[in-house]
């Protein structure tokens, strides 16, 4: 056998589905980052408004990615469950038959 055969190793990230991102934030943030701190500067300079600047920060903190999720996903699914999507209640009676009934339903059924 020849023991000085050289192997090539390749090494892939974990989720080859993920987003790219350059240190947290993805590359459109990034864009949007750096045009909103441009336009912040410059409307600091000719009106001293510091708004635009609070806005770009809030922005470059909510769009911040760990694995896939930010604070704006976060936000985005807390209100989705909370006020737009349609919420299921399941449960079974007496006889172990699942009954469904929506939220809606549940509403304006009276229960005793």
């Amino acid at each position: 056998m020849n023991d000085n055969k050289i192997e090539n190793y390749f090494f892939y990230p974990d989720n080859l589905n993920s987003k790219l991102l350059f240190f947290g934030w993805p590359i459109k943030s990034i864009i949007i980052i750096g045009l909103g701190i441009m336009l912040s500067v410059l409307l600091f300079l000719v009106a001293r408004m510091l708004t635009p600047l609070m806005f770009t920060i809030i922005y470059a903190i909510g769009s911040f990615t760990v694995e896939d999720v930010s604070i704006f996903t976060i936000l985005k699914s807390l209100v989705n469950y909370l006020f737009l999507v349609q919420q299921d209640y399941y449960w079974e009676d007496e006889g172990g038959a699942i009954i469904e009934k929506t939220k809606s339903q549940s509403e304006n059924t009276n229960t005793h």
